[in-house]
């Protein structure tokens, strides 16, 4: 066995992000086939993961994926037909981003997804497309109901994310 050359590392992490971007791709493509959704971005991120955005006319869905970051999916509430920036750090709202694990909880009040989502894979991707097929058709219908209640549980874990953190504590894990 020979030693592996940093290009041939390259490429084979190449091939592996190609992959599995491929493998989330087609778990989500029922957003086209079912719901209209138009597949309108997908890029590789830095050294190491992905994202893949779908949008419809009020909601758009991003599959994201980075090394050592689990694979998520997120509900996106449109700004003038656009992704708006996703803010990265603790605010009050008003929020566009929300996360399929929340909406799974407030429309079931149960994790439906279980599992190592840290790797992309083809089984994980298909548990979190079936979880969003399942929890979030109504939304994917731009019926934006359900979003005063996820928003709600977000405004939530910020307050006791703030507390805990001017406290010396850790962040809330979602729950």
């Amino acid at each position: 066995m020979g030693v592996r050359s940093p290009d041939n590392q390259v490429r084979g992490r190449r091939r592996y992000h190609t992959t599995a971007r491929d493998v989330c791709e087609q778990a989500f493509s029922f957003l086209v086939d079912e719901f209209g959704y138009r597949r309108c971005g997908r890029r590789f991120l830095g050294s190491g993961g992905f994202e893949i955005d779908y949008r419809g006319s009020l909601l758009g869905v991003r599959v994201y994926w980075y090394q050592r970051d689990p694979l998520t999916v997120w509900l996106v509430r449109l700004r003038e037909g656009r992704f708006p920036r996703r803010p990265w750090y603790l605010h009050d709202g008003p929020y566009d981003y929300f996360d399929l694990g929340d909406l799974t909880r407030v429309v079931t009040s149960s994790r439906h997804a279980h599992g190592d989502f840290y790797v992309p894979s083809a089984e994980n991707a298909a548990i979190l497309a079936d979880d969003l097929r399942e929890c979030g058709a109504d939304l994917l219908r731009d019926d934006l109901s359900v979003l005063p209640s996820l928003e709600e549980r977000i405004r939530d874990r910020v307050r006791r994310d703030r507390i805990r953190l001017q406290t010396g504590g850790q962040p809330t894990p979602p729950t």
